[in-house]
């Protein structure tokens, strides 16, 4: 026995089922929604990588390393979305490995494996 399946796009299903005035009104709704919803201001540490830098460098070390440890961050890309091109990532690298304390050094080897990850995406 061969089974038919009838695949429904769009608009079809409610033309289908002799009303496509409800998916008319979806649209409406999904428009008037979309343009309730609050603006999101951009967030992009790598539009100008040295302020970012000069901002974020003194974090204690214990909050540098939960964001380097932390795998959702990285693998999900809430960190590619905040640094986009990863420039401040870079600049951070470097201040990393210029300090001369064994916990900087270990964060240095850390986010440089996690620019490696970002580059690689």
């Amino acid at each position: 026995m061969e089974l038919n399946y009838i695949f429904f796009m769009e608009k079809n299903l409610f033309e289908y089922l002799k009303k496509p005035e409800i998916w008319d009104n979806i649209i409406l709704w999904l428009k008037e929604w979309k343009e309730s919803l609050p603006k999101l201001p951009e967030i992009n540490f790598d539009k100008t990588p040295e302020r970012s830098f000069q901002e974020i460098k003194d974090l204690e070390l214990r909050h540098w390393r939960k964001i380097l440890e932390n795998d959702k961050l990285w693998r999900e890309g809430v960190m590619e979305a905040i640094f986009h091109s990863g420039t401040t990532l870079e600049i951070l690298l470097e201040f990393f490995k210029n300090q001369n304390s064994i916990p900087f050094k270990r964060l240095s080897e850390n986010l440089e494996e996690r620019i490696k990850f970002l580059k690689k995406r």
